[in-house]
């Protein structure tokens, strides 16, 4: 019995002693001049978000709230040494009202609040070497359907790897399926269909499958860099037919749209609510 409490004794003694070390290190953490900074800011740089905006078929996407997750930033800036806001670990949560709950609307924008536009470009094999020469490194989408993948898939691994993406044509459920295959034996990830005409079924096809759909009103294929700055908005969805004249006008457009302070994202980083 004595035996007992001298082990009993022993265990809460050890017991004790880890309770007290953590207390002390949780002390010493809140103390911290990186920690009490970090509080200090904790509501300033706060978030509250925004809900996606629906108009009648169509839909543009909210925003996420963010708030600083104390914890980890602390961990990253104790790290670097010194209180940084730059290094700032955010937890995001999605809107309430979202794209994901809304899949039967046409996502028309990203959300206006972001200086960033999507370019998307209608391929065609005749002129895409001398496209994918003028884009360069920029992070953009293509519009292909399945006999389209077959001619240009020594390009498409390249392209994917550069964070470029594909969006899925208005087709029917086979072809949908196996170019959805194709791309993603390329590792790409995300997928969303492309639908001027509005096509209920095609609408229909894609929200079985839990993909969003994103339609434009205005395709530019004739006088391309007039038609960029007429269009270019926070947001805007800018969709070209290759041919000719775009080729010669590119490097203009690129140039023109980042002249005025916007970033060129894939389609899929404005669909992103969290």
């Amino acid at each position: 019995m004595k035996k007992f409490f001298e082990y009993f004794g022993l265990a809460t003694l050890v017991c004790f002693s880890f309770f007290l070390t953590e207390k002390t290190a949780t002390v010493v953490e809140e103390m911290d001049e990186i920690m009490v900074q970090i509080k200090s800011h904790q509501t300033e740089y706060q978030e509250e978000g925004m809900d996606a905006t629906i108009t009648g078929p169509y839909i543009v996407p909210g925003l996420p709230k963010k708030t600083i997750n104390v914890e980890k930033s602390y961990q990253k800036m104790k790290e670097l040494g010194t209180y940084d806001e730059d290094y700032f670990v955010w937890d995001l949560e999605k809107p309430k009202i979202n794209l994901d709950n809304h899949l039967e609307k046409y996502v028309v924008s990203g959300n206006p609040t972001n200086r960033v536009v999507s370019l998307v470009f209608l391929l065609n094999q005749k002129n895409l070497s001398s496209l994918l020469e003028s884009i360069g490194n920029e992070k953009v989408s293509y519009l292909l359907d399945e006999e389209e993948f077959e001619k240009n898939k020594e390009s498409i691994p390249s392209l994917i790897a550069s964070q470029s993406e594909f969006l899925l044509k208005e087709s029917g459920e086979s072809e949908f399926l196996s170019l959805r295959q194709k791309l993603s034996t390329y590792h790409q990830e995300s997928f969303i269909c492309y639908n001027p005409k509005q096509d209920d079924a095609f609408s229909s096809l894609c929200q079985k499958y839990s993909y969003h759909s994103i339609t434009t009103n205005q395709e530019i294929s004739k006088n391309p860099l007039k038609m960029t700055k007429e269009l270019l908005a926070p947001g805007a969805f800018l969709v070209y037919e290759v041919n000719p004249k775009l080729l010669e006008e590119l490097p203009n457009i690129l140039s023109y749209i980042k002249s005025h302070g916007y970033e060129i994202v894939p389609v899929s980083s404005q669909l992103k609510e969290d």
